[in-house]
């Protein structure tokens, strides 16, 4: 570094600049690495109250909805359960140590009136194994796991 005899005013405010600059800059990095942290957390607190809020009775699941509705405009989006959907939890429900395939539950919503896309069984599949009720076995094979008996309150007021 150049050694200045004699460092003019100007220069020594641009250096305590620099070094405020410096300060401000790890602050920063710091504070956006607490940003990715709290987000995450949001994201698995997120789910744990969705899969929570599948448990709950249809007074208390209305009750939390009217709650959530308070949160800020991120809040997160809790989903309702469709009859194709209750009607899979059920299935599922139906023997634990089974593995399911997709076309399986598909043909069981057909024998139950209920006709549905082998996209749409897949989608409502995945979308339990991402709340945490179901273990994904292989490509569209599925085992449920213990956590799924404890979904209670399934009625009308849930279909979309």
């Amino acid at each position: 570094m150049l050694k200045l005899e004699h460092e003019s005013h100007t220069f020594r405010a641009a250096r305590a600049l620099l070094q405020e600059l410096r300060v401000l800059s790890e602050q920063l990095r710091s504070i956006e690495e607490q940003v990715v942290a709290l987000k995450d957390r949001r994201a698995r607190v997120t789910q744990a109250l969705e899969a929570s809020r599948l448990a709950l009775s249809d007074a208390e699941r209305k009750k939390l909805d009217d709650e959530c509705e308070s949160l800020p405009s991120q809040r997160p989006t809790l989903t309702r359960i469709s009859a194709p959907a209750r009607a899979l939890i059920d299935r599922l429900r139906s023997d634990l140590d089974k593995t399911w395939r997709v076309e399986e539950l598909q043909c069981y919503l057909t024998s139950r009136g209920q006709d549905v896309s082998d996209k749409y069984a897949s989608n409502t599949l995945r979308k339990l194994y991402e709340q945490g009720l179901l273990v994904r076995i292989g490509r569209g094979k599925y085992r449920a796991k213990d956590t799924i008996l404890s979904i209670e309150g399934l009625d009308d007021m849930d279909i979309e």
